[in-house]
């Protein structure tokens, strides 16, 4: 009995003992640390734990397109993985995270992508749906090329027969040339060039010049061109133009007729004339349309007879007068109702005036059916300007012309009595202030 207790005090003492000795040796056992390399990813807090003692598993880190796999032991992708359960530290050590970084498809830009993207042999692109055809000629894909089988050897695209683009042969060696006029190839015509206007095979009538909205220059210069250039007697003048202070002087060959058709208005002042049939010329103007001067005379005839032939010759200011004919040989004629009237209220001018280039002269007034009215006071209708010079008048009641001479009991002046006779063998009348006015078969004028 007494020894069994003495067993069970020894075996008290030896376990005691082995307590106190293991609380002893865990008081000094050393310290170590374990860092954390999260390669790339978030920081994680390194521990302190002493030798034999346990890691606590921080939590996972966190890096961009990554899955988090663990703590290895070493750098490295072989490694094993640190066991935080069963794993004790006996020295110092550093954990390295592990990850599985995701990978972004170059082709189609998914992550982690699994499909088997096919790059097509013919256009290079990943996945194509294109649906590429081969060229049965030159064998190229999608090929756009216009190919061409030679009619004459039959091959595609030949580059030895070549077809002319101008006569259509095959290797053509003629010696084309194109026309400068038609631009045509080869041409065979004979073009013309006008004289008039310089156009190539003209075909403008220009016997007859149409002058609406054009100026006295223009008009001028298109007259003269087709009188000097024109290979016709005659040229006719339509439209219509108001041409301001400017005139127009045109030369009109002898053997050449103007045909004025045309309604002009200006404003030429003095006696110049709105238009002037230059003395280099001689041929004739005839007037059917109306030629209207508010500045001054109206026509000036250095040479050339003038006929108003149903048209209007007027001219409406103060001074001048509507027709001024310097030549013995030019002749006047009023005729189809023709009109030459000088409506200036105070002027000194006349509608018709004969020439003072000398004296016994005759001037020739063919008066068959018109009027002749001049609206100012003291003078006549029809005047001699020089003292001696004579006008003659061929009326169209009388066989054999008139001649009225300046001075004489014939007097065409202001001379009342002198008038009424005038007008009496004129067949007109006398207004009330003692102006002339003609009328000719019932042809009348309003003042």
């Amino acid at each position: 009995m007494k020894q069994k207790f003495c067993n069970i005090l020894a075996i008290v003492a030896v376990v005691l003992f082995s307590a106190v000795f293991q609380t002893s040796c865990k008081k000094d056992a050393p310290m170590y640390t374990i860092k954390f390399d999260s390669k790339g990813g978030s920081a994680v807090v390194e521990q302190k734990v002493k030798q034999g003692g346990k890691v606590q598993e921080p939590p996972p880190p966190n890096r961009a397109n990554s899955d988090f796999n663990g703590w290895a032991t070493a750098d490295n992708e072989t490694s094993p993985l640190w066991n935080f359960a069963t794993g004790t530290v006996t020295e110092n050590i550093t954990l390295y995270a592990r990850w599985t970084a995701h990978v972004q498809c170059e082709i189609c830009g998914e992550w982690n992508c699994e499909t088997a993207h096919e790059q097509c042999p013919v256009c290079d692109e990943w996945d194509c749906e294109k649906e590429h055809m081969q060229c049965e000629i030159c064998d190229e894909w999608d090929c756009e090329a216009a190919h061409k089988q030679c009619p004459v050897c039959n091959e595609w695209d030949c580059e030895e027969h070549v077809q002319c683009e101008i006569c259509g042969e095959w290797n053509c060696e003629a010696a084309h040339k194109q026309c400068p006029v038609c631009e045509e190839w080869d041409c065979e015509k004979e073009h013309v060039q006008c004289e008039i206007c310089g156009e190539w095979d003209c075909e403008i009538d220009h016997s007859s010049v149409i002058i609406n909205d054009k100026n006295a220059t223009e008009i001028q210069a298109e007259i003269q061109a087709s009188l000097s250039n024109g290979d016709f007697s005659a040229v006719t003048v339509t439209g219509s133009a108001s041409v301001g202070n400017a005139g127009i002087t045109l030369v009109i060959p002898a053997d050449k007729t103007v045909n004025w058709n045309a309604d002009l208005t200006g404003e030429k002042s003095g006696n110049d004339g709105l238009i002037v049939l230059d003395e280099s010329g001689g041929g004739n103007l005839v007037i059917t349309g109306s030629i209207i001067n508010t500045g001054g005379t109206t026509i000036v005839a250095h040479a050339g007879d003038v006929t108003v032939s149903g048209g209007t010759v007027r001219n409406t200011n103060n001074s001048g007068s509507a027709i001024h004919v310097f030549k013995t040989e030019q002749t006047v004629t009023i005729d189809n109702g023709g009109v030459v009237r000088n409506i200036g209220s105070s002027g000194n001018w006349t509608a018709v005036i004969a020439p003072w280039i000398g004296i016994g002269l005759e001037q020739t007034l063919n008066f068959v059916n018109g009027v002749i009215f001049s609206h100012v006071n003291p003078y006549s209708n029809l005047r001699a300007y020089m003292g001696s010079n004579s006008i003659t008048i061929r009326w169209s009641s009388q066989d054999t012309p008139k001649v009225y001479q300046h001075g004489t009991d014939t007097d065409l002046t202001s001379t009342p009595a002198n008038q009424a006779t005038w007008c009496s063998e004129a067949q007109g009348i006398v207004n009330t202030r003692n102006e002339i006015m003609i009328q000719i078969d019932g042809v009348t004028v309003e003042e």
